[in-house]
């Protein structure tokens, strides 16, 4: 299988990308989704799109902070394509991105259903910034780990 992480620029991975959020993370939640959120324009910030044979089966954003660290964001499958490996996959790609930024330390807050997820792809629990855990957030589980090579 050929993956690609691509930064989310064209207008047409833009499409593939709000699609897989609006339909993975929001709707099935019941949250209306904005795809003008200024957030995914931030100079810090990059949305990032899986594709798996040119196709787009997978998103999430790494925000960049400070002293080493980041934020992977919004991470959603395709709901054919879950429970496949390629969240697994996703991971290994968007830790490899963040190692070339000088990362040294990614950060998550976990959905409760995802934090088994996130424990096999190696975070831990870790309360980083409890100062996120608010709206949709309130009830994640802060998780970090560590990517010094």
């Amino acid at each position: 299988m050929s993956y690609e992480l691509v930064i989310v620029r064209t207008p047409e991975d833009w499409a593939v990308y709000h699609c897989i959020r609006r339909t993975e993370l929001f709707e099935t939640r019941g949250l209306i989704y904005d795809p003008d959120h200024a957030d995914d324009r931030h100079p810090g910030h990059v949305p990032l799109l899986l594709q798996l044979e040119g196709a787009g089966i997978a998103t999430t954003r790494l925000d960049f902070r400070d002293q080493g660290l980041a934020i992977v964001r919004l991470v959603a499958v395709t709901k054919s394509r879950q429970r496949q490996g390629h969240g697994r996959v996703l991971a290994t790609l968007t830790e490899a991105l963040a190692r070339q930024r000088g990362v040294i330390k990614l950060t998550v807050n976990a959905a409760f259903d995802a934090v088994g997820f996130y424990e096999r792809v190696g975070f831990a629990r870790e309360t980083w910034d409890p100062n996120e855990l608010v709206g949709w957030n309130a009830s994640s589980v802060q998780m970090t780990k560590s990517i010094v090579s």
